[in-house]
């Protein structure tokens, strides 16, 4: 399985299972408490090979350790959580883990001029004493975007030019070298910068331009040469999918032969999520959908963020709401059956909205025309029951600020959701 559960990271961590449940065995009642876990300010998590790890700006850098079920890796810096007072970077760093069990940390250096640097650390994540900080060569005239691993624990420095329209990506060993043999002597300079970059399991890389003026998806070789092979002289564009609408791709994905899906979203009028799916060669895939390459949903949601390949036939893509006085985010599950047909999963009925969400003196449950309220439960993060009612329209104001679970038991079926009160 390529792409499993879901952490949402907001004053806490929560984890969701593909289904969109919410993980009550995961932490204590579902969620990680960042502030019990000394990790004041979390601002980020990743997944990294099988692991949980949240960032936090504690007055320094600090970084906390967890597995899936939430559980605190005790053995990782002092009592699973690390920090580096002495770096002095900035607050958006990026980590990859290599198979070793070690780790590469990037980041901007607040004092030294915001140079990028990337440290080593040990599989136990203090500072690799021997190994030496590299100081990215000509780091200090372009920003930092991202740290991008390989399968053989090479990696990708993704850095843009300060004063012109360039990319740069810089490619090094795991003894932190310049692999002179991939571009320009270890850096390749792309001339687009609106670039997303990413990598498939043959290390091959994708950048993918998607400025409002013209979108494509240009493939380079390991080397940092370009695929020439790869559908029209290395360069596949969007608009070859010739849906009759304009497409916005988000972000790509690879599945288990390295076929390419495409995320994004279509003109409101006509669809609003996109699913997207070329071969490896940058060709249509006409199996994917109905003797068709793509997939559209016309969704109440406008924009699409991003989405993930679960396996060969799963996807999940993740969508917003924008309003004047809201946003509202969602999850949708993609499943492709076995007569190549894409449908989203038939799960729609069973939800069910709340708002205003975040909310400051009340919230309105509105649950499917079927359905009717037999009983509302309002739990904190730690699992107490602060409220229960019977109506629609329920009166928060005496709550404290804060994330809280809504259990919702209908006629036909019982609903859970997080809300945060403001």
């Amino acid at each position: 399985m390529r792409f499993g559960n879901i952490f949402w990271l907001n004053s806490n961590v929560i984890k969701f299972s593909t289904t969109g449940s919410n993980d009550t065995s995961f932490g204590t009642n579902g969620s990680i408490n960042v502030v019990a876990n000394s990790l004041i300010k979390a601002y980020q998590c990743r997944v990294l090979k099988n692991n949980l790890y949240i960032f936090a700006d504690n007055a320094l850098e600090v970084m906390g350790k967890f597995d899936f079920n939430g559980v605190k890796d005790t053995s990782f810096g002092t009592n699973g959580v690390v920090a580096w007072p002495s770096l002095n970077l900035d607050t958006t760093p990026k980590i990859i883990a290599n198979n070793d069990g070690t780790y590469f940390l990037s980041a901007n250096d607040k004092t030294d001029g915001w140079k990028l640097k990337i440290i080593k650390l040990t599989s136990s994540g203090q500072i690799d004493t021997n190994f030496s900080m590299i100081d990215i060569e000509g780091a200090s005239a372009s920003t930092f975007k991202d740290i991008l691993p390989l399968s053989d624990d090479k990696f990708l420095v993704i850095r843009k030019s300060n004063s012109i329209d360039e990319v740069y990506i810089d490619k090094y060993t795991n003894l932190g070298v310049k692999d002179i043999n991939f571009g320009n002597l270890g850096t390749l300079t792309v001339n687009t910068p609106s670039s997303l970059f990413f990598v498939n399991s043959l290390n091959e890389i994708f950048n993918l331009n998607n400025s409002t003026t013209q979108q494509y998806l240009k493939k380079y070789n390991s080397d940092g040469s370009v695929d020439l092979s790869f559908a029209n002289n290395g360069i596949f564009n969007i608009s070859t999918f010739n849906t009759g609408y304009n497409i916005n791709i988000n972000n790509i994905d690879f599945d288990s032969v390295n076929n390419i899906l495409l995320f994004g979203g279509g003109d409101i009028s006509s669809a609003n999520i996109f699913i997207g799916r070329i071969t490896s060669t940058g060709s249509l895939d006409n199996t994917f959908n109905n003797n068709t390459a793509y997939y559209k949903a016309a969704e109440v949601l406008t924009n699409n963020i991003s989405g993930k390949v679960i396996n060969d036939n799963e996807f999940i893509c993740f969508t917003r709401t924008p309003s004047s006085s809201l946003v509202s985010y969602r999850g949708s599950k993609f499943i492709r059956s076995s007569s190549q047909s894409l449908s989203v999963l038939e799960e729609k009925a069973d939800e069910f909205k709340i708002y205003p969400n975040p909310a400051a003196d009340f919230i309105i449950i509105d649950l499917p025309e079927n359905e009717k309220i037999h009983k509302v439960n309002i739990y904190s993060l730690t699992g107490e029951l602060v409220i229960n009612s019977t109506d629609s329209k329920i009166n928060i104001n005496n709550l404290n600020t804060g994330n809280y679970i809504i259990e919702v038991i209908g006629s036909n079926k019982k609903y859970k959701r997080k809300f945060i009160k403001n």
